[in-house]
């Protein structure tokens, strides 16, 4: 009855490469929470790192449609469009997320959720800009 638990373990099984497992903890966690903004952005990166490009794509139309401004969820929607190699389009509403604010931008160096962007000199460019010390800065 926690949907917080089927989040965690969601994220946990994730990192475990258990794609389908995390896809049914966000499920049962969406159907817990009323379908929230953050199990349904959880979800659709889990989806399109499994490679359900279509199912992620809807997931990240509902998202938008919702017009929230300023959750952890808008952060996550980018590891969505990162995750489908949409690399331009993630790291673009990151920079959205870094004017506004966003509370959850403050994961963006560690999230595993956006390690495809971490070759991109504007993610980096970004993550300097917020005070987050690299891993290649020397010391």
């Amino acid at each position: 009855t926690y949907a917080q638990a089927y989040w965690v373990h969601g994220m946990a099984l994730e990192g475990l490469d258990d794609e389908v497992g995390a896809i049914e903890s966000f499920e049962t966690g969406l159907q817990m929470t009323e379908r929230s903004s953050l199990m349904l952005s959880q979800l659709g990166r889990a989806h399109a790192r499994v490679g359900n490009r279509v199912r992620a794509r809807e997931i990240l139309a509902e998202l938008d449609a919702r017009g929230e401004a300023g959750g952890v969820a808008r952060v996550v929607s980018a590891e969505i469009l990162a995750a489908l190699g949409d690399h331009d389009a993630a790291i673009d509403r990151l920079y959205v997320e870094y004017r506004q604010r966003n509370p959850g931008m403050i994961f963006a160096g560690v999230v595993f959720g956006l390690d495809p962007l971490r070759e991109y000199r504007r993610f980096r460019d970004l993550l300097t800009r917020m005070g987050i010390r690299r891993h290649w800065q020397s010391t």
